[in-house]
């Protein structure tokens, strides 16, 4: 029996300092149907943070391939926070007329947005204030957005 009670003692010390060892991380996540009908579409998130509700809101409109499922998802890590769209796990076959990712409640510090084949040129989009939008050089390919506040 003692040697048993050593063991669970032995478990809780090294699984508290593997706890230790990570980052803390929060999350809130909402999944999406990206239809390609060439109709503009929304997906939101909210997450409330120490300055209050930050939203991120995804405006967008596809053609081409068939339904994909996308998320997206607030992130914070430590003291950093993020809004991430992406279809998980897969590449994208739509083909994105245009895209805008805002946020209300907090400013964009940085972007980094990504087709299928690593990330795209900082021409094809435009960072203003609170909202990241497709620039006029956009060459219609999105598989991963990332928006840093």
């Amino acid at each position: 029996m003692s040697r048993l009670l050593l063991l669970a003692a032995t478990l809780v010390v090294a699984l508290g300092h593997m706890c230790h060892a990570h980052a803390t991380m929060t999350r809130v996540e909402d999944d999406f149907d990206a239809k390609p009908n060439g109709q503009q579409s929304t997906a939101a998130v909210s997450m409330e943070t120490d300055d209050g509700l930050v939203t991120c809101t995804f405006t967008y409109a596809v053609v081409g391939g068939t339904n994909e499922q996308w998320m997206i998802a607030i992130e914070k890590e430590d003291n950093d926070f993020r809004c991430v769209i992406e279809r998980p796990g897969q590449k994208t076959y739509l083909f994105f007329m245009h895209f805008q990712v805002e946020l209300s409640g907090a400013t964009i510090t940085d972007a980094q947005i990504m087709d299928n084949n690593g990330p795209i040129d900082s021409n094809q989009f435009n960072i203003n204030g609170a909202v990241v939008t497709s620039s006029d050089d956009f060459a219609n390919a999105v598989a991963h957005l990332e928006v840093y506040f």
